[in-house]
């Protein structure tokens, strides 16, 4: 009989602690959050029952901040073989007449 009862407890504790909503569920986005538990996105729209969900959520809860817009890389030295390979159809297009001599 213990380890029955022992075995409910953990399934009781396992449910409560898969429902519950953390405080980290959600993040900030452009026009509404985005549900972390479920990566749905959520429009800021009184019309929708999830946006509803989280107003009430966060009135106790504070959601993560949106994240920082991505940053372009720009690899230098692809940007130079690119700019080398430019130049060489320019010239080439200039020697064969195609383009003005002071094309640039």
């Amino acid at each position: 009989m213990y380890k029955i009862k022992k075995i409910l407890i953990v399934l009781l504790l396992g449910l409560f602690f898969s429902t519950t909503v953390w405080a980290d569920n959600y993040r900030l986005t452009e026009s509404g959050v985005q549900n972390l538990e479920t990566t749905a996105f959520i429009p800021a729209t009184m019309k929708n029952a999830d946006w509803r969900d989280y107003l009430k959520w966060s009135e106790t809860n504070t959601p993560l901040p949106k994240l920082p817009d991505p940053v372009l890389v720009v690899d230098e030295k692809e940007e130079k073989v690119k700019a080398r390979i430019r130049k060489k159809a320019i010239d080439e297009l200039i020697n064969e007449g195609e383009l003005p001599a002071d094309y640039k």
